[in-house]
């Protein structure tokens, strides 16, 4: 027999609910920094046109620091500095895929999100990692 859950169960159905989502902090962020405040600030930031100019490997690296944070997601590699204080999951956790290809990592705790949505005007260039 099949036991399913009715609609006033509290029950967390595991089988659903996957290893990387219920590990997921959100960190609190300062009055003023959430997402819908992201989209206006983005807004007012210019985009690159393509084509887009070519990041290596070597360069995507200098990039890794709290002030300088770029990264590579999807091919393109992005400048998130200005991102960080609106990270729902915070600053630190960005500064650990800063400077590298975190495409994996961005899959495994996002895939649903719109990245090129999220960050079309930050698009430093064409990762050739």
């Amino acid at each position: 027999m099949v036991d399913f859950q009715q609609p006033n169960d509290r029950r967390v159905d595991t089988l659903k609910t996957n290893d990387a989502m219920r590990k997921r902090k959100k960190v609190p962020r300062k009055p003023g920094r959430g997402l819908m405040h992201w989209h206006m600030a983005a807004r007012k930031k210019k985009p690159l046109s393509p084509p887009f100019p070519s990041i290596s490997k070597d360069e995507l690296k200098l990039h890794n620091k709290e002030d300088d944070m770029w990264m590579a997601l999807h091919g393109l590699v992005y400048d998130i500095t200005l991102f960080q204080e609106y990270h729902p999951g915070g600053e630190a956790i960005l500064l650990k895929a800063a400077g590298r290809d975190a495409t994996l990592l961005f899959q495994k705790y996002h895939a649903w999100v719109n990245i090129e949505g999220l960050l079309a005007n930050f698009v430093v260039g064409s990762f050739k990692g």
